[in-house]
């Protein structure tokens, strides 16, 4: 296995961990002075660790929890891929991070694209990031990565615990339950921090640091730890089953962490235990126990000889992934555009064959509309026939209204109606000459007046015989007259009508307008 350098950044001390052939090597602290340029750091960095051929090894930063900005944030569900753009739209507005590829990172705990998301952003400022990336270019070291320290708990764990799982697994079950694990820290006179994180299927779903008290002491800090640990499992019942869950103390002080876990194991309501990682972990020497502060950089170490991916890495943040071109793509693509070409094909030829297409489509329903149309024929002949007779003959209705009003262009009872001009129709007839008809009148002074109203609208009437009748008493005379009619008349009879129509409306509008302003003269 290649050689990997976790080094914690934390001035004035620089603590390191060699990792060579998957076994820790060396656990080692460089002290600087305080204030010291990025150059003089590089150079002493590169000094410490030459005696491990560090131009070979793969190099890791290891921050602590001051050094970071961490934020949680509960997103909305939404697909996996689309996850990296969703967190840093919600955090770029509070996070002060350098930009989208360096310094920012996340670790999704909970949810997927039916539930919410519960997420754990870190963000590191950019100008400890542009004085970390100073000081190894300097130091000649090739920075493979920049994770939080913390982050080196869990791959600790995992690894000294990969053939004998903790908490509640039975025989047969692949899928261990909740599992919570706490790695205090325990130090005189300094206040120092705990981690604490729970895992479900062996997927990390919550992820949390907190302060303890300065002492080296596991009972003055059993409160904070069991308070802490309550609010734990109350968040963890709302998604998860925690009934058989497990509480496990980590770190190398067995004796302290077996009486912490004790302690807790009355107050509590589930199964609370103690792991010595070093006692299990086959990279540590058996005559060596790395000290406490350095386990979590021997975890990272390891780690990373071993190619794992860390919780987090603000080198290499998590991005949407790229879509993958192979061979089964290529050939995707290549049908596609086959089927594109000959698509285009087929539509250019529908569009140069359709006007053929319905040329004979159209000749072959005029085959079938030929016998049809032949008797179609005959029909319009006839009834042209019937058009031009129809023009050629006088429309006798228009005439009898128009004859009837020259016989009596008056009604009896009106005003100027004269007595001795009132003709009655006695008989009518049609022939191709015109109109016959026979009439009586009070005398045989009615017949040139009526002649002279047939002449003005149109007609020329030929007097025929004249004699007295004695078929009405009040109408002596009779008298018969041809009038001669013609289509070209129809015309002028019926302008000659309208004409007369009007000027009967307006006689009378004014009639009735006299009528009107006389009335209360009377």
């Amino acid at each position: 296995m290649p050689t990997a350098i976790a080094i914690h950044w934390t001035e004035p001390t620089l603590s390191f961990v060699v990792v060579q052939d998957g076994r820790v090597a060396a656990c080692s602290d460089l002290s600087l002075n305080a204030r010291q340029e990025p150059a003089v750091i590089g150079r002493e960095l590169s000094e410490a660790l030459a005696p491990f051929l560090p131009g070979r090894a793969k190099v890791i930063v290891a921050l602590g929890r001051g050094a970071l900005q961490w934020q949680h944030l509960s997103l909305p569900p939404c697909p996996t891929d689309e996850l990296p753009d969703v967190v840093r739209l919600q955090s770029d507005r509070d996070l002060d991070s350098t930009d989208e590829d360096l310094g920012f990172d996340f670790l999704p705990l909970m949810g997927n694209e039916q539930t919410p998301y519960q997420v754990l952003t870190v963000a590191l400022a950019a100008s400890e990031l542009a004085k970390i990336r100073q000081v190894f270019r300097i130091a000649n070291l090739t920075l493979e990565r920049i994770v939080p320290l913390a982050a080196g708990w869990p791959a600790l764990t995992k690894q000294a615990t990969k053939t004998a799982r903790l908490g509640n697994v039975k025989p047969g079950n692949a899928q261990p339950g909740t599992e919570i694990f706490v790695a205090p820290v325990f130090l005189p006179a300094v206040a120092s921090e705990a981690t604490l994180w729970a895992t479900r299927a062996g997927r990390v779903v919550l992820f949390r640091q907190f302060q303890l008290l300065a002492s080296d002491d596991p009972t003055a800090s059993a409160a904070a730890i069991a308070g802490e640990l309550r609010r734990t499992l109350l968040a963890l019942s709302q998604d998860y089953d925690i009934r058989e869950a497990t509480v496990s103390f980590v770190g190398n002080q067995h004796r302290q962490l077996a009486e912490l876990a004790s302690a807790l194991d009355e107050q509590l309501e589930v199964a609370v235990q103690s792991l010595d990682v070093t006692a299990q972990h086959p990279s540590f020497p058996a005559e060596e126990t790395a000290s406490m502060p350095a386990l979590p950089l021997a975890g990272l170490a390891i780690d990373e000889s071993e190619g794992n991916q860390p919780l987090v890495d603000l080198l290499h943040p998590h991005q949407r992934p790229q879509a993958q071109l192979n061979v089964r793509t290529y050939a995707l693509a290549a049908a596609a555009g086959i089927l594109l070409a000959a698509l285009f094909g087929w539509l250019s030829y529908a569009k140069l064959h359709a006007p053929l297409k319905r040329a004979a489509e159209d000749q072959a329903e005029l085959t079938l509309l030929k016998e049809p149309l032949e008797s179609l024929i005959q029909y319009e002949q006839r009834a042209a026939a019937i058009r031009d007779w129809q023009a050629d003959a006088p429309n006798l209705l228009v005439h009898l209204q128009q004859i009837s009003q020259c016989l009596r262009p008056e009604a009896l009872d009106a005003d100027g109606f004269s007595v001795d001009q009132d003709v009655v129709l006695e008989s009518f007839g049609l022939d191709k000459r015109g109109l016959t008809i026979d009439a009586l009148a009070r005398s045989s002074h009615a017949v040139q007046p009526l002649e002279s109203r047939l002449r003005e609208s149109g007609y020329r009437p030929q007097r025929g015989k004249s004699d007295p009748s004695e078929t009405i008493k009040d109408y002596p005379w009779h008298f018969n007259s041809m009038i001669a009619i013609t289509a070209a008349s129809d015309s002028a009879s019926l302008e000659h009508a309208e004409t007369k129509q009007s000027e009967n409306k307006s006689s009378t509008a004014d009639a009735v307008s006299d009528a009107t302003i006389k009335e209360p003269q009377s």
